[in-house]
């Protein structure tokens, strides 16, 4: 914690957005730094032991890594690739990954399943069947279990929707970004406003349970009246959830942060949360940045339970498709980030493993402290001690005195609660504050010298 001069947390903050490590942000520690290719045999033998304890949760993360157009903001790995025989490939090569691990999966039910992209809505009737089949013939879920898919407007038809039905999707998000028909254009999206509302329509007439949109905040091209024209928009429309992102440029993405014309995000922001909290919704704090959910949603179920539960340590996840990520309390891992090595490496009759780390006490402590932040800007003190029984003063006396002090934490009897400027915390911002009151020092040094930062 502050072990070390300003110049160095800013320099690993720059190479953070350079190389998109700062989209991870709510990982501990992220990948990169140990890039070491773990054994098939761990991984095997890991999940093998997992899949058979009595108690054992774990939800499902399938990446489908394809889209028709690359948009400029987007961060995540997908190809501009989509024809039917690439996509026939693709879904055998699923099948044979699963097989690849040589375990029975079936002994648990999923808590969750996520079929996420790229953009899975792209896949047709057959295809959507097809990937039903492999889902049936290796697990088991039931009505409990949270079956979500991502999607794009121009993609839905009432066709594959009825396929996703019937593969069990109980939520469903689309990636709305704007209300503003020029603002979706600059971007590269391939829907207009009127493509949402007939999604919505198509979506709700075969009943899917949940659904929701993303937005982003930091577009380019936008001023305060189109912000308000996403705000009225997002009301009328009615969504369960609205996921809002803060656009944070780097990596893959093709474009800066845009700050509206005539305002600032923080007036944005600020108005987004009065408006939509004064018609039905309540706010939720999320890694990517904030959410909205009706007030008649209980609880969580239409959040993102594929995320929420692996970083509040409730459930595993297996990660299946290239570019996936699979985490268990031992072990978490990256499959390789190309469909053609992906690919090559299952017809060999090799499990397509890139890299990953071995989990530490100490690493599991500071992932659940981060994901406490990032999702509920508070720590219940008695969850930590469930969960290592040790208080959380103990492993992080000096952190919480400094935080304390400085006004960004305060305490009650139950908990700690974090107070951030909402308006800047997007992932940059977010990255910068675990990296330097919750990054060890090791890491800190790790960094530095793997990349020769000084």
């Amino acid at each position: 914690m502050l072990d070390f001069p300003e110049k160095i947390y800013d320099k690993i903050l720059s190479l953070a957005i350079k190389h998109n490590f700062i989209s991870h942000c709510r990982e501990y520690p992220f990948f990169t730094l140990e890039q070491k290719l773990i054994p098939a045999s761990a991984v095997r033998r890991i999940s093998d032991g997992n899949f058979k304890k009595q108690n054992f949760s774990c939800g499902l993360y399938i990446h489908f890594p394809f889209c028709k157009s690359r948009c400029a903001f987007c961060k995540y790995y997908a190809e501009n690739c989509f024809s039917p025989k690439i996509i026939d490939e693709y879904l055998w090569a699923l099948n044979r990954e699963i097989e690849l691990y040589g375990i029975d999966f079936s002994d648990i039910i999923l808590s969750n399943i996520y079929f996420g992209g790229g953009t899975p809505t792209l896949f047709s009737p057959n295809q959507i069947e097809r990937l039903k089949n492999i889902i049936y013939k290796f697990f088991r879920f039931d009505e409990k279990t949270q079956i979500s898919v991502e999607g794009t407007p121009e993609s839905i038809n009432s066709d594959n929707l009825k396929e996703w039905r019937e593969l069990g999707i109980n939520r469903i998000s689309l990636g709305c970004q704007s209300f503003n028909d020029d603002i979706l254009k600059r971007v590269g999206r391939r829907h207009s406003v009127k493509t949402v509302f007939e999604a919505f329509d198509v979506i709700r007439k075969i009943g899917i349970k949940y659904t929701g949109i993303d937005v982003i905040f930091g577009l380019s091209g936008e001023t305060l009246k189109t912000y308000e024209n996403t705000v009225q928009s997002a009301i009328k429309l009615s969504p369960d959830f609205i996921e809002c992102f803060l656009f944070t440029p780097g990596g893959r993405t093709k474009m800066k942060r845009f700050h509206p014309i005539g305002s600032d995000l923080d007036s944005v922001i600020r108005f987004f949360k009065e408006s939509l909290t004064a018609n039905g919704y309540r706010l939720y704090f999320s890694g990517n940045f904030l959410g909205f959910v009706k007030k008649s949603v209980i609880g969580t179920k239409a959040m993102n339970q594929n995320t929420e539960e692996v970083y509040n340590q409730r459930a595993s996840c297996m990660g299946l498709g290239p570019s996936s990520i699979s985490q268990f309390p031992q072990i978490r891992y990256r499959t390789a980030s190309s469909v053609a090595d992906y690919i090559k490496r299952i017809k060999k009759g090799l499990l397509p493993l890139h890299y990953g780390v071995f989990a530490k006490s100490d690493d599991l402590k500071r992932q659940y402290v981060i994901s406490r932040i990032g999702y509920y800007r508070n720590l219940p003190k008695k969850d930590y001690f469930n969960l290592f029984n040790v208080p959380i003063e103990h492993d992080f006396l000096r952190e919480l005195q400094y935080l304390k002090r400085t006004g960004i934490v305060s305490e009650t009897k139950n908990n700690f609660i974090w107070h951030f400027n909402e308006s800047e915390m997007g992932h940059r911002d977010f990255f910068l504050h675990v990296l330097r009151y919750w990054y060890a020092p090791r890491y800190i040094r790790k960094i530095a010298k793997q990349f020769e930062i000084s």
